[in-house]
C-alpha cells in the first residue's frame, strides 16, 4: 500500500511551460502538457503540477516518465499532481486533480484532491489545502 504525502504549502511560482514536451513509451512515444512548478513555502520542495492539453500520449498513461523525468531536474522533496481540465474530463464535470505517487516496482497510486468525494476521509484537510491553494493552481492553468 503507498502511503500519500501532505500537500505542502505553495510559494513562488518557480516554472510555467505552456507547452512541456515529456517522453513516453507508449502511442506516439511522447506527450504535451503544461508544465508549472511552484516552491513549497518554508523550503520543504517542490509542487509540480502537470495540465493534460489532449496532445499526444496521456499525462495518465506516461506517469512514470514524466515522474522520472521531474525527479532528474528537480532535487528534494517533490510532490506531483496531475490536473484535467474541465474540458479533458466530463463536459459536466469541473476541473479534477489528483496526487500521484510512484513507487519502483509498484504500481502508481492516485488521490483525488479536487473536488473531493464526500467519501474521503481526508476531506476536511484537502478542501482545506484548496481554499489556501487551489485558486493559484486553477487560476494558472486558464
Amino acid at each position: 500500500m503507498t502511503g500519500f504525502a501532505s500537500l505542502p504549502p505553495l510559494g513562488a511560482l518557480e516554472l510555467d511551460d505552456l507547452f512541456w514536451r515529456y517522453p513516453s513509451p507508449a502511442g506516439t512515444g511522447e506527450g504535451a502538457a503544461r508544465l508549472r512548478i511552484w516552491a513549497a513555502s518554508g523550503g520543504t520542495g517542490h509542487l509540480a503540477v502537470v495540465t493534460e492539453l489532449g496532445m499526444g500520449t496521456s499525462i495518465t498513461n506516461s506517469i512514470e516518465d514524466i515522474w522520472d523525468d521531474l525527479r532528474a531536474r528537480w532535487h528534494g522533496d517533490l510532490t506531483l499532481l496531475e490536473h484535467y481540465p474541465a474540458a479533458e474530463s466530463f463536459p459536466d464535470d469541473d476541473d479534477d486533480l489528483y496526487q500521484v505517487v510512484i513507487v519502483p516496482g509498484c504500481e502508481s497510486a492516485f488521490r483525488r484532491v479536487w473536488p473531493v468525494p464526500a467519501s474521503n476521509p481526508d476531506r476536511d484537510w484537502l478542501a482545506g489545502w484548496m481554499n489556501r491553494h487551489g485558486h493559484r493552481i486553477m487560476q494558472a492553468a486558464s
